[in-house]
This record gives C-alpha cells, structure tokens and sequence, in this order.
C-alpha cells in the first residue's frame, strides 16, 4: 500500500481526521492565501446547522463551528489545486 493512503488511513481510523505533511508546496500555500478566497472570511463562514434544507437549524449546544464550503466551478485556481488533491 502507499505510505501517504497508510497513513491517512490509520489517522482516520485512529484520531478521526489525518495530517499529511507537505500536501501542498510552499508556493501553493502562499498562492492560495494570495488568491483572495479567504479574505473576509467573516462574511464567508457562516454558522453550521444540523439538518437538512427547510429543516435546517443553528444548535450551537451540537455544532458550534462556522463553515465555508469551497466550490470547483467558482474557485480560484489555486483553490482547485487543493480540491485536485484531494481527489
């Protein structure tokens, strides 16, 4: 198996999450904070809920995190060769 899938693999099985050092260069970093998708970053978040569309509701008691969900088509390049990598 490949070590970067191992290891992301035990994370998840382990913590629930994974770390992969160097998933992105240095220039893509600075690209993508360069790129403007995470400026003004307190219009963008916005209070996650639980439940679905109409039955959606803020329960900070459950979920009290903010959320900005990225999206391919509007993406800035930079961004997308993040969500590439993740792929």
């Amino acid at each position: 198996m490949n070590p970067v899938f191992e290891g992301i693999a035990d994370g998840l099985a382990d913590k629930g999450y994974a770390v992969i050092d160097q998933f992105l260069t240095d220039p893509e970093v600075k690209s993508i904070l360069a790129s403007g998708d995470f400026t003004d970053t307190l219009d963008r978040f916005k209070k996650a809920g639980i439940g679905k569309q109409q039955g959606a509701q803020i329960n900070e008691a459950i979920r009290g995190d903010n959320i900005h969900w990225l999206d391919r088509t509007t993406a800035s390049e930079p961004v997308n060769v993040y969500l590439n990598g993740l792929m």
